[in-house]
């Protein structure tokens, strides 16, 4: 955490007596570790699918506009903090400031699904890794939780090519 001598965040959506004592730096940090985190479960497949030269401009480019795009977020919330008098907005009081409400439901909305696609890449990652480990025998996974994935019949494809033998339509 921050020193004591820094001043929380305080927004208008937690009074200061709830607050923790997270710094600006501290929740920075914090968003680029969730971002690199999920975001580098990915790079594989890049570099898999793009080649290595396709693969680093992809990211290079990625790495760019994430720069430019933080740097407008940070500038906009610097302009309307001044101009409000208010400190330690969040994306959504900022876009509610600069664009109104119909702006900061869009915001939050898309914030919430971020944070779902995250947290969906994490379960999915373990998952597979545990699948993994448990398929090598006498892996310790194996011997606490025995094989974890096992064959199964496929299941019918939802669509499939009318006449084809999951197709639904004969």
């Amino acid at each position: 955490m921050g020193s004591p001598e820094q001043e929380p965040l305080q927004g208008d959506w937690a009074p200061a007596a709830k607050m923790t004592g997270t710094t600006e730096l501290d929740a920075a940090v914090s968003i680029a570790k969730a971002i690199v985190g999920a975001g580098s479960f990915a790079l594989p497949w890049v570099f898999k699918n793009e080649g290595v030269l396709g693969g680093t401009s992809s990211l290079l480019i990625s790495a760019l506009l994430s720069s430019v795009t933080i740097k407008s977020i940070a500038q906009s919330k610097v302009e309307v903090e001044a101009r409000t008098g208010k400190r330690g907005l969040t994306y959504v009081d900022v876009a509610r400031e600069s664009v109104g409400e119909a702006g900061a439901t869009l915001v939050f909305v898309f914030t919430l699904m971020a944070s779902m696609l995250v947290c969906s890449s994490y379960i999915a990652f373990v998952g597979s890794t545990v699948a993994g480990m448990s398929a090598q025998d006498g892996n310790i996974v194996q011997a606490l939780l025995g094989p974890v994935s096992q064959a199964s019949p496929s299941p019918r494809p939802l669509l499939a090519a009318p006449g084809s033998a999951g197709s639904a339509c004969r």
